[in-house]
């Protein structure tokens, strides 16, 4: 498939970037096999369903890394990206998020979610993955010792 300069088509970055849980149709609507597809309690149901995350969920921490030039880029996709982490926010899932300055090049979020699968197919609903600003991510596990 033909990607006009860019890297890589959208899905297939994505499968590279989020790793085995972006599977079935990339951003659409990721699932694993014998599992629910959630989007870990979003009042919109952005995949149809909705799942109340707990307080006591685990807590993951989610490093981005942003293509170059990020600051400029990220403008035509910045609001959309800023409601969807204001939705995770809401439902409990999002605890932390921000971006490094000077340059803009990375990307932090403290998520609550069941498990790194969960995370991993929670990232593929964020607008700047979609549009191919997102050029590396690292999700841990994260000890949450103050806050949240």
């Amino acid at each position: 498939m033909a990607t006009s300069g860019r890297s890589l088509p959208v899905f297939r970055q994505a499968r590279q970037l989020l790793g085995d849980a972006a599977i079935g149709n990339g951003f659409a609507g990721a699932s694993m096999p014998g599992r629910r597809s959630t989007c870990l309690g979003l009042p919109s149901g952005r995949r149809g369903r909705s799942t109340a995350v707990t307080a006591d969920a685990p807590t993951f921490l989610v490093l981005y890394t942003y293509v170059p030039d990020m600051e400029q880029r990220r403008a035509p996709h910045r609001e959309a990206h800023l409601a969807w982490l204001r939705e995770l926010a809401g439902a409990g899932t999002l605890l932390v998020a921000g971006a490094a300055r000077e340059p803009v090049d990375t990307g932090v979020l403290v998520v609550r979610a069941a498990d790194v699968h969960e995370v991993r197919r929670l990232l593929l609903d964020d607008p700047y993955a979609a549009a191919n600003l997102i050029s590396g991510v690292v999700v841990r596990p994260f000890g949450l010792v103050v806050g949240g």
